[in-house]
């Protein structure tokens, strides 16, 4: 379906209707991750150590612009060096 719609777009990119329906599914699509982010958090954060890792996570994407794939992997080595502490 993706494909169908992914092939078909650049043909209809200037349509007045599918403009509108995209600039409505946009702010849901945002809605619908922070939602799941929120509850994901919700179950997860319960100690210092992981909070941390988040905040750290958070400032290196938000601020700092460090690609993901680095901050995953430095949030990997962090929760193991935590994990070993604990």
């Amino acid at each position: 379906m993706i494909l169908v719609i992914a092939s078909s777009y650049g043909h209809l990119q200037n349509n007045l209707w599918v403009n509108a329906f995209f600039a409505g599914v946009r702010p849901v699509v945002v809605g619908l991750i922070a939602a799941s982010a929120i509850k994901l958090g919700r179950s997860i954060l319960h100690s210092w150590s992981s909070w941390l890792i988040f905040s750290l996570v958070l400032l290196a994407l938000v601020i700092g612009g460090v690609n993901p794939v680095w901050v995953i992997m430095g949030a990997a080595i962090l929760g193991w060096g935590f994990a070993r502490l604990e």
